[in-house]
């Protein structure tokens, strides 16, 4: 078979040239088939080398391309690729460098019995370093002559270098979006942490105040409504000097959890902004009665569901509610009447909810 190696490296070039990534590789692997009279090609990246795991990134089956797919090298003649001992019958230039296995495939290996394939082309991928990461695949249903195996390897390595460049630019670029992506959730991780509360996960008070102020913008621009709980557990002081300091941490777990249990994500922000002091900010317009409810359903569910650590005593919890004023000046102004209805609410007793008067030159809501 006369081979016209000009012409086919060529009609390779121009038919893969504009093309890039899985789009190429299956291209690459079409040409191939069409054009070495190959019935088999694929194009395989080394996933794995402890177990020869490999990728396969293109294949074509007479002229047919086929999905990626996983193997393993083990009973395949592309492990002769990878062998770092090869038998001198397989015709191998060196170790490392093309294979050529000119006639019985279909015998000589476990994956390929069964087939009609006859010889079998392999051309080692490398990288910038010379590492081998793949090889392109070529599987015939005859014999080769021992001159056309040659030209073949030559023509098929030459065009390898192609692969290879584009092998090493995919993986690459993969690797500098892995990498991007690795960076943004190390960012993301970053803020969460500089947001969070590191014993009860919630919001903490840096956030708060985040949060208050751009809430209070929005409410001075007419924009938006809100209202402002704190929240203070009842006798924490003596619950921890009763119980200790790891009971007392547990027993903010619990808090925290019960909180978070009744706050809508979209609505209500939860936050903790002391020692056994929390905040909510309900978003959105609410009346007085409703936002007395909600603060009363807290309560209930603090004197329903105490902590469940073995000698942990009752928790409860006392509330100090309010709305922004057309008076305040800052977003301090409505946590101040907050943390003042929230004393009312300890000195009538704790364990309930008090809302803090609304100031005379703001309409009742």
């Amino acid at each position: 078979m006369a081979i016209d190696r000009y012409r086919m490296l060529k009609a390779l070039l121009r038919e893969t040239s504009l093309l890039t990534g899985g789009e190429f590789f299956c291209r690459a692997t079409k040409s191939l088939s069409r054009l070495f009279d190959a019935s088999f090609v694929f194009i395989a990246h080394l996933k794995d080398r402890a177990v020869g795991e490999m990728d396969v990134l293109g294949a074509c089956n007479k002229s047919k391309l086929l999905e990626r797919w996983s193997f393993r090298l083990p009973g395949t003649p592309c492990s002769l690729l990878y062998a770092t001992n090869v038998d001198p019958e397989w015709k191998t230039s060196r170790i490392g460098g093309p294979v050529c296995v000119n006639d019985n495939v279909s015998v000589l290996f476990e994956s390929t019995r069964g087939t009609r394939y006859q010889a079998f082309i392999g051309i080692p991928l490398h990288d910038a370093e010379q590492a081998l990461i793949g090889h392109i695949a070529l599987f015939f249903e005859r014999p080769l002559a021992p001159e056309e195996g040659e030209q073949l390897v030559e023509l098929a390595e030459l065009f390898s270098f192609k692969v290879q460049a584009e092998l090493n630019r995919s993986f690459s670029e993969q690797q500098t979006k892995a990498a991007l992506q690795e960076l943004r959730l190390a960012n993301e991780r970053l803020v969460e942490e500089a947001i969070t509360d590191h014993l009860t996960g919630l919001y903490n008070r840096r956030y708060f105040s985040r949060r208050m102020q751009e809430a209070f913008g929005r409410f001075k621009r007419n924009r938006g409504s809100c209202a402002l709980l704190v929240l203070d557990v009842d006798h924490f002081k003596d619950f921890n000097d009763t119980f200790g300091h790891d009971a007392g941490d547990h027993a903010l777990r619990h808090v925290a959890a019960l909180l978070r249990a009744n706050c809508r994500t979209d609505v209500e922000l939860l936050f903790r902004i002391g020692g056994e002091e929390f905040a909510i900010l309900c978003q959105g317009r609410l009346s007085g009665p409703t936002l007395l409810r909600y603060g009363d359903r807290i309560n209930q569910a603090f004197r329903t569901q105490p902590p469940q650590n073995a000698g942990d005593g009752p928790l409860t919890i006392s509330i100090g509610a309010a709305f922004p004023a057309a008076t305040d000046t800052t977003w301090e102004d409505l946590y101040k009447r907050a943390d003042m209805a929230l004393y009312a609410a300890k000195s009538e007793g704790r364990d309930r909810t008090v809302i803090a008067p609304v100031p005379a030159t703001v309409a009742s809501r």
